[in-house]
């Protein structure tokens, strides 16, 4: 990155005096709202911009035509432990114990613990990537076992299987 595009946060965005700015900034904003945007690379290849960019950009263009100032400066957010449960699809006690084992950072600036999003989306990203690879390992296994061409069995063959054990569960309860 050069000096000139080196970003210094927090970071006021003037509007623009130049009537011709706002106005040509407007028209852009209008149509920001409403079509999908693409960015464009060194190469020229082109690409939907990622949704929470597409958002922050049209905040910005709407309150910069309205001639306010826009402030960037960046956030360290930090979690509740159920906040943070709740994006791992975890429960809260199942949380404690992963923080408690050390598997998740986390600070204790009062008696509650807070998480910092950063970290908790890293344990997200390094937790996915390894059951990613030992489901490969798993299928590659499978396939090399030959595990795959199995033919499935015809729908009356699975009605008897099915009947043939629900008969073997009845007649260990004694119901018939």
């Amino acid at each position: 990155m050069t000096a000139e595009h080196e970003l210094t946060i927090p970071r006021a965005i003037l509007p623009s005096k130049n009537i011709e700015d706002m106005s040509l900034l407007e028209g852009i904003t209008a149509r920001l709202l409403d079509e999908e945007i693409f960015i464009r690379d060194a190469k020229g290849v082109e690409s939907p911009l990622p949704s929470q960019l597409k958002e922050a950009v049209q905040q910005t263009a709407m309150l910069l035509s309205q001639g306010k100032s826009v402030i960037i400066e960046s956030a360290d957010q930090t979690l509740s432990t159920e906040q943070a449960a709740e994006i791992l699809g975890v429960s809260r006690q199942t949380l404690i114990r992963m923080l408690d084992r050390g598997l998740i950072p986390y600070s204790r600036p009062s008696k509650h613990r807070k998480i910092k999003l950063t970290d908790l989306l890293e344990y997200q990203r390094s937790t996915s990537s390894q059951k990613n690879a030992a489901l490969a390992q798993m299928v590659s296994a499978g396939e090399s076992d030959g595990l795959y061409d199995i033919p499935e069995p015809l729908p009356e063959e699975a009605a008897q299987a099915i009947a043939s054990i629900r008969k073997e569960q009845s007649d260990v309860v004694g119901v018939s």
